[in-house]
């Protein structure tokens, strides 16, 4: 027996209806979304990351994540 078969409206209706939504900020160019991830990186790194304190892993963790993103972001440019 197959899932489908025991399941036949599975394929047919999606459990969640998912809507295509206007980007936030649309007049945003590449570049200047790119500069915003920069500055929002410098700042975590310059006032909240201390890396002899304890419990600051989730800045480093927060600033890797911003550096993909910009990394990405480049790439596709």
């Amino acid at each position: 027996m197959r899932y489908s078969d025991a399941f036949p409206d599975d394929e047919e209706t999606p459990l969640v209806q998912i809507e295509q939504k206007q980007p936030v900020f649309p007049n945003v160019t590449k570049q200047e979304y790119i500069a915003v991830l920069q500055a929002e990186r410098e700042t975590l790194l310059k006032d909240y990351y201390k890396p002899q304190s304890e419990g600051t892993g989730h800045y480093n963790t927060a600033a890797s994540v911003l550096e993909f993103r910009i990394t990405e972001l480049s790439r596709g440019l």
